[in-house]
């Protein structure tokens, strides 16, 4: 059964998500064009769990901008 975009995530899918972000805002702080394959690897999650959370270089950036304000 699909996820509906309001649903709340599970907590295993919200802590991947917010280690990405971490590991991302890192990354991407020393270099800003730090492979998204990279950044998947250091915050230990698959590329396929990486891509459903953000699907594109521009929704990492904006979910990290939106997560730091």
């Amino acid at each position: 059964m699909p996820q509906r975009k309001d649903a709340p995530l599970r907590s295993d899918a919200q802590r991947n998500r917010e280690r990405i972000l971490e590991v991302a805002l890192a990354e991407l702080t020393r270099s800003a064009d730090a492979p998204l394959s990279a950044i998947a690897k250091k915050a230990g999650v698959g590329q396929g769990t990486f891509y459903r959370h953000f699907p594109s270089r521009e929704a990492l950036v904006l979910e990290i901008y939106r997560h730091e304000m």
